[in-house]
């Protein structure tokens, strides 16, 4: 006898919590991520203004990876499981990479762009 493994039963109250610890998680990131982008766009703008009164040549555009914001993703799910009248929930296996391990499709270009930013 096979078991298939393509939707399990979790209980609500445990997924939700981990999702918000994981949106709590992401937010913070986010805010670190645009600090550090903040930091690099003056240093870059502060440079630049250097140059052009100087005489140089004016250059206004940026290579910098804008941060992402995802919160979104996390607050549809949240809100979707607190409208939920049932005490538990079928998570499929993407549901359970999204909401429970917090790897979403967007995860790895996240953590790149945040790797340039973030002074961890």
């Amino acid at each position: 006898m096979e078991t298939s493994l393509n939707t399990i039963t979790v209980n609500k109250v445990k997924l939700l919590n981990t999702l918000r610890d994981n949106k709590n998680k992401h937010v913070k990131t986010v805010q670190e991520t645009q600090e550090g982008y903040r930091e690099s766009v003056i240093k870059i703008l502060s440079s630049r203004l250097k140059e052009i009164k100087n005489g140089g040549k004016i250059n206004l555009h940026f290579n910098l990876p804008t941060p992402e914001d995802h919160t979104e993703d996390y607050t549809i799910a949240v809100g979707m499981l607190e409208w939920c009248l049932e005490d538990v929930i079928q998570l499929t296996k993407e549901n359970y990479e999204n909401f429970v391990l917090d790897q979403w499709s967007w995860s790895t270009n996240f953590s790149n762009v945040t790797g340039l930013y973030c002074k961890k």
